[in-house]
């Protein structure tokens, strides 16, 4: 019994040995197939990173082209921006020149136009001379006529102004002395008046004094008048009172009448003297104007003064167009002359901005020349027709070599990664073909037990 479940036992053991191995080999297989798929993307991956690396070879440049290629892509600027700078310089030029042109012309037109201006003005200084000289009317002839008419006038307007007031104080004189006469002999009229009335009322006032002593007197006494002691009262004469009153106001009345006439009569007399006075003042002042005047006719004086006058005015009116005429013709020239100068000055100065760019034009192509040269050269030697497309080539070469770069480093990573599988693979394959060659043993001593 004992020996039958050791049998068993051992039965099972074989068993489970036998299929454990069976699983061993099954893994074994595995992990070979692995390692034989690795070693295949291995191969791969090898081919790929190879070829990855040849591309990098192709796409890279050595420094001593790159440097080349930076150089003549500063040179191919440098000819662009000399170029450049040539086409605006000359763009420059030609606009200067064509000013120029158009300012020669100016110019040249500003000349001609001050030198015919020149010759209008110097023609009319001629005529103006000429007139000058052809001209007879003097103004001081002129003045003296003018002088003569106005001392020759002022003796007529004196002399008609003496006569005119020598005729008003004759008339004057002759109206005082008539109304003189009349008044004096109004005034003797009046005067007899006032003697009579006068007479009379003395007489009416003595009567009426003797009438009132008459009436006091008593008979054998003497009179106080007279003083006679007979008295006949019968034979006085009756006086009437209210006409003696009227008398006396008739008096009064002529007496300021008569005094009037005397007023009037004595600035008669006065303005009699005074107008003799003055009749004698012109008659004087008359003489003195003397005669020589009077054989001077003033319509002659006038007439050649007109005459002369029409003369000079022509003449003046003549000069006056002539020299308005020259004054503007010298305004036009001084204002061409500054004009002239202006476009003269503008010219010199564009003349010499065009020498300077010029100059800067041969120096500039001397430039352009050189670095052509320079550029020629470099692209001979460097086989290269465009510096700026080479140079972008090679910058996306670089950005390519990058990307590579990455790939490849990716790359060398996963082969590494997959060469350390390959290996850990390959030590459990050992482990597991000995741990196998053990179990192998192991069963063969089990089933020969």
């Amino acid at each position: 019994m004992e020996e039958a479940k050791n049998i068993k036992k051992l039965k099972n053991e074989a068993k489970y040995l036998y299929e454990e191995l069976q699983e061993k080999e099954k893994l074994i297989k595995n992990i070979n197939n692995n390692i034989k798929k690795l070693e295949e993307d291995i191969i791969i991956l090898n081919n790929e990173r190879e070829a990855k690396e040849k591309g990098i070879g192709k796409l890279k440049v050595s420094n001593e082209h790159r440097t080349k290629i930076n150089e003549g892509v500063i040179i191919s600027n440098d000819y662009k921006s000399l170029t450049s700078q040539k086409k605006n310089l000359l763009l420059e030029i030609n606009i200067l020149e064509e000013s120029m042109k158009v300012n020669k012309d100016s110019r040249y037109e500003l000349k001609c136009k001050i030198n015919e201006l020149n010759i209008k003005l110097n023609d009319l200084k001629e005529k103006k001379e000429e007139l000058v000289e052809k001209n007879i009317t003097d103004p001081k002839e002129l003045l003296k006529f003018q002088e003569e008419i106005s001392y020759y006038k002022d003796k007529w307007n004196r002399y008609d102004l003496l006569i005119k007031e020598l005729e008003e104080n004759n008339i004057l004189l002759k109206d005082s002395v008539r109304e003189l006469n009349f008044k004096t002999e109004e005034r003797n009229n009046v005067e007899n008046i006032v003697n009579t009335l006068r007479n009379y009322v003395n007489k009416v006032e003595i009567e009426n004094i003797a009438q009132c002593l008459r009436e006091k007197l008593f008979k054998g006494y003497p009179c106080p008048v007279c003083g006679s002691i007979d008295h006949s009262i019968d034979n006085l004469e009756s006086i009437n009172l209210i006409k003696n009153d009227t008398s006396k106001e008739n008096l009064k009345e002529n007496e300021e009448i008569l005094k009037k006439f005397n007023e009037r009569i004595i600035i008669l007399k006065n303005n009699i003297d005074s107008y003799k006075k003055l009749i004698e003042q012109q008659h004087f002042k008359i003489e003195e104007l003397g005669e020589d005047f009077k054989k001077v006719s003033i319509k002659e004086l006038e007439d050649k003064f007109e005459l002369l006058r029409i003369q000079f005015n022509k003449y003046d009116e003549e000069k006056n167009t002539i020299e308005n005429n020259i004054k503007k013709l010298s305004e036009d020239i001084n204002k061409k002359d500054i004009e002239y100068s202006k476009i003269d000055t503008i010219v010199t100065q564009n003349t010499g901005r065009l020498e300077k760019l010029k100059i800067q034009l041969d120096k500039l192509e001397k430039q352009i020349n050189a670095v052509k040269i320079n550029l020629i050269k470099l692209k001979e030697e460097l086989k290269v027709e465009n510096f700026q497309e080479r140079s972008k080539e090679i910058s996306e070469n670089d950005n390519e070599i990058t990307k590579l770069e990455i790939n490849l480093k990716e790359l060398r990573e996963d082969i590494s990664k997959k060469l350390l599988d390959k290996e850990n693979l390959i030590k459990k394959l050992s482990t597991l073909n000995e741990n196998l060659k053990e179990k192998r043993v192991i069963l063969q001593e089990k089933i020969k037990e």
